[in-house]
């Protein structure tokens, strides 16, 4: 069961094995000493910033922020406060430690895609890195909107199936996001497809594959699992983000 449990698990076999983040790293172009716990292109930093177009004393909400590296950043950059929700206490605290490292202003707490914990309306915009999908259909999206505050932009990155009735492909990667947003309460929504980001992802699933199976490292093993599977769907899946404003 994939569950905080696991990720608390999974978070702290990264923090003692570093051979995954190196793959990532390299392979995404990441600033030195950047962990990211998803295979999101680091190319796409310029343009996920713009659509969010945050200013400074702005408060930018990253859902399921992991170890905090996305959120971070885009706040560090525009001078804004964050406030990161995950479900793993562990990636939280080396969020945290990642913030104070950046010197920006920011809270960390826990929570799901569904159940924040947040005020109503206590961000000026909001960003969710290839998480989304794992939210009960509509309700994440509900969450995300009550969130933000009205005018606020959001960005989502992620994936979606090339033919949605493709029954190979799992139900959650199946889903009408744009219609899912709209019916939230968002507008203004935009769909983008980057295959540039998906060539990119290739790339890691490919080195995880072709590196050294290391059974005593825990962290390595289970992306190289995940790269297997990740290559069978390969061709199934568009490599997509989201723009629209609450």
């Amino acid at each position: 069961m994939v569950d905080a449990q696991y990720f608390d698990a999974w978070f702290a076999d990264l923090e003692r094995h570093p051979a995954r983040d190196r793959i990532v790293g390299r392979a995404l172009g990441l600033p030195p000493g950047l962990q990211t716990d998803g295979v999101l292109t680091w190319s796409a930093m310029p343009r996920v910033a713009a659509a969010l177009g945050l200013a400074p004393g702005d408060t930018l909400v990253d859902l399921a922020c992991g170890r905090g590296a996305w959120g971070v950043e885009l706040a560090a950059a525009a001078g804004a406060r964050l406030v990161g929700v995950d479900f793993s206490a562990v990636a939280l605290d080396v969020a945290r430690r990642r913030a104070a490292s950046r010197g920006v202003e920011a809270t960390f707490v826990l929570g799901s895609l569904d159940a924040t914990g947040l005020a109503d309306g206590s961000a000026s915009a909001a960003v969710c890195v290839d998480s989304m999908q794992f939210a009960p259909p509509d309700a994440g999206l509900a969450e995300l909107r009550r969130v933000v505050a009205p005018g606020g932009p959001v960005v989502l990155t992620g994936w979606a199936a090339r033919d949605l009735d493709d029954e190979l492909v799992p139900e959650r990667l199946r889903r009408d996001v744009c219609g899912g947003l709209v019916a939230a309460g968002f507008s203004a929504v935009v769909e983008h497809e980057e295959p540039a980001w998906r060539a990119v992802e290739r790339v890691v699933w490919d080195t995880a594959v072709a590196a050294p199976a290391d059974p005593a490292d825990p962290a390595l093993s289970s992306m190289q699992a995940e790269a297997q599977g990740a290559l069978q769907l390969f061709d199934r899946l568009r490599r997509l983000w989201w723009v629209a404003r609450a």
